[in-house]
């Protein structure tokens, strides 16, 4: 027996008016076997009823296809139950919502204020009690020896000249009529120059850095031998330029081969091991024609590859067969699926928790792209017509290239969306995907970059290194450089972890500014807004040293730069507190700029008043008509007197 009901044109009060989700309707169906009399019904219905599997939207025609995902996005936005991001539509009429925003938002951040503090207080006592780890780096080099016992080291040639000695790792030079052995890694740099028609070869060797333990914390030799005498340089004069250029490029070439190999030796020693992939016995998910990022890295042309969905990870298998790298689900802490909008590939990204190694690199960040339109174009100077119908054609192909890579990605990740919530429900592992409605732009690092933020994270996919910010591991931001005379403001990042440098991201247009504001508060995150950039550096190091005088001093106020009711009466803050950042510099900041500002002004008066003057002595057409016709009269009656002069010369002779 089937039961189906269908209700339409139900309406959602909390929707906006003009919204397409105001109006909806609602269908629902069930089966059940009708048994004999004495036993129970059986319900037939056993498939899934979570909201995302069972709801979907029809689309009126396939053209609207985009204009459907962009009013999706926005929906997503504009609910802050579902995705944890509000984004309130602004305009000229909604002053009154604008300010209840506003209010609500200042008075959840005074909130976090008090919280933030407390918590970075208990953070920073408990690290003060953890044991500070040694030195790393270029001190291992006290663990590597060249030659074990003199009789090892090769008899000297008949004229005693510098000596590399591969298989040893190790750098023969003459010192007092004899070859002394050195390590490569004991050598700091070597360079070559030339004066007076010879050549000098120069080398430098690690030394302590100072007289003080925590100077010489990361050059362990200092540590192990500290009665010893270290040699700083060393230089060599030879009369052979040709010589001297191939001994240092040896060298160069020797040390940066031993610090690539040890460089990637520590790499895998401090990785945590990871979990045996198991192979899918049945059926394998797979998503083909992908490109990795980062690469394996090596000699020849790049190809795609194919990733598979296993029982407990996934597998990437390149065209080589050294290309394969395996993520386990358990090192998965955020996973990203990112479609093509404006963008120039789709993508699934994965954030892990441990990092693994691509190549000989180590990791945090694995991604996996197809890109669907071309990133380049050839102009090669023909001329190309909107109407053309071979243009038209391959606007459409690209356009159904789009659709296709975007479903099949959506796929993929739909099926192994179902493996996590099958075997692995405890991790709650989900595919995220951004914001494009509170999208800005940026410099996260040296390039202009499109931000997307996220329901817990803050990403930029498409440049790498990728950008993966948790909304956990933010501390507090500070929003700097914020005026209403400046186009462009600037954001500090700071996390949790005082040891990990602030993040900036600098350059953003300030019509963004309600929106990061909005999207920080909802995530529950503390910013604080200020005019001038400050060193942060210092400033952390001076907050872990003493966190109690910090805490005293009212913790991460002395950011808060905005105007409170006692400071307009004149009841600020004590003036003198430590961790106030000084205003000198914001007033040279603002005296400079109202100074340029005022020249500006003079100068432009002055340019103005020229233009005047010289408005006043331009004459107009009649006038310069009657003022050329009178000097060509003049001009006219000069040449008759003195036609009339040479005719009575002539007369005379």
């Amino acid at each position: 027996f089937n039961v189906a009901l269908g209700v339409n044109g139900l309406e959602e009060t909390s929707a906006d008016e003009k919204a397409r989700s105001r109006h909806y309707a609602i269908m629902i169906a069930d089966s059940v076997q009708v048994t004999a009399e004495g036993s129970s019904n059986k319900e037939l219905t056993t498939s899934t009823k979570k909201l995302s599997d069972i709801s979907y939207a029809v689309n009126e025609s396939d053209e609207e296809d985009e204009e459907d995902g962009a009013e999706e996005d926005k929906d997503i936005a504009n609910t802050g139950a579902r995705g944890g991001v509000i984004l309130d539509a602004k305009t000229r009429g909604d002053e009154a919502v604008t300010a209840k925003a506003e209010e609500d938002r200042q008075r959840k951040q005074k909130a976090l204020a008090d919280k933030k503090n407390a918590e970075t207080y208990d953070r920073l006592m408990n690290a003060q009690n953890d044991v500070e780890k040694g030195g790393k780096g270029a001190g291992a080099s006290a663990d590597f020896v060249a030659y074990k016992s003199i009789t090892d080291v090769p008899a000297p040639r008949k004229e005693l000249v510098i000596a590399i000695d591969n298989d040893r790792e190790a750098v023969l030079l003459p010192v007092c009529g004899m070859l002394v052995p050195f390590h490569v890694l004991a050598i700091k740099s070597c360079s070559v120059s030339q004066d007076a028609g010879a050549s000098f070869i120069r080398i430098n060797f690690q030394v302590p850095m100072g007289t003080s333990a925590a100077a010489n914390a990361g050059y362990l030799p200092a540590i192990r031998f500290p009665n010893n005498i270290f040699l700083k340089e060393l230089s060599y004069r030879s009369s052979d330029p040709k010589h001297a250029n191939f001994v240092v490029n040896e060298i160069k070439t020797l040390r940066r081969n031993v610090v690539a190999r040890e460089t990637e030796r520590a790499e895998r020693a401090t990785l945590v091991r990871q979990a045996k992939l198991q192979l899918s016995s049945g059926r394998v998910h797979r998503l083909t024609g992908l490109w990795m990022l980062p690469t394996f890295g090596g000699r020849g042309g790049r190809k795609a590859g194919t990733l598979e969905a296993h029982a407990n990870g996934l597998r990437f298998i390149g065209a080589r067969v050294d290309e394969q790298a395996d993520i386990m689900y358990e090192n998965i802490r955020s996973c990203f699926f990112q479609p093509a909008k404006k963008e120039v590939k789709t993508l699934i990204h994965f954030h892990l928790k441990n990092p693994i190694m691509i190549g000989k690199k180590k990791t945090h960040d694995v991604q996996f792209y197809q890109e669907v339109i071309e990133a380049t174009e050839n102009l090669d100077g023909s001329r190309k017509n909107m109407y053309d119908p071979d243009e038209i054609e391959e606007e459409q192909r690209e356009r159904e290239r789009q659709k296709r890579v975007q479903k099949e990605f959506a796929q993929f990740c739909k099926r192994v969306q179902e493996i996590w919530e099958k075997d692995f429900p405890k991790m709650g592992l989900e595919f995220d995907s951004p914001y494009h409605d509170l999208a800005f732009d940026g410099v996260a690092y040296k390039s202009t970059a499109r931000i997307v933020p996220t329901a817990s994270c803050l990403v930029e996919l498409i440049d790498f290194p990728p950008l993966v910010i948790h909304a956990n591991d933010i501390e507090i931001v500070n929003l700097e450089r914020v005026g209403y005379h400046l186009k462009n403001f600037d954001m500090a990042i700071v996390f949790k972890d005082f040891n990990k440098d602030v993040h900036r991201i600098d350059q953003i247009p300030s019509k963004n500014l309600d929106n990061i504001k909005q999207w920080l508060t909802t995530l529950e995150v503390k910013y604080y807004e200020g005019k001038a950039n400050l060193n942060w550096k210092p400033l952390l190091r001076q907050i872990k040293e003493d966190p109690e005088s910090w805490l005293e001093a009212g913790g991460w106020e002395f950011l808060n730069n905005e105007p409170s009711s006692d400071e307009e009466e004149g009841e600020g803050s004590d003036p003198e507190s430590e961790f106030e950042p000084s205003s000198d510099e914001e007033e040279s900041e603002s005296e400079s700029e109202s100074e340029s500002m005022y020249d500006e002004d003079e100068e432009d008066e002055d340019a103005s008043e020229e233009e005047d003057e010289d408005d006043e002595e331009v004459l107009d057409w009649d006038e310069m008509e009657e003022k050329a016709r009178r000097e060509d009269e003049e001009a006219s009656d000069e040449d008759r007197r003195g036609d009339k002069r040479k005719k009575k010369s002539s007369k005379r002779r």
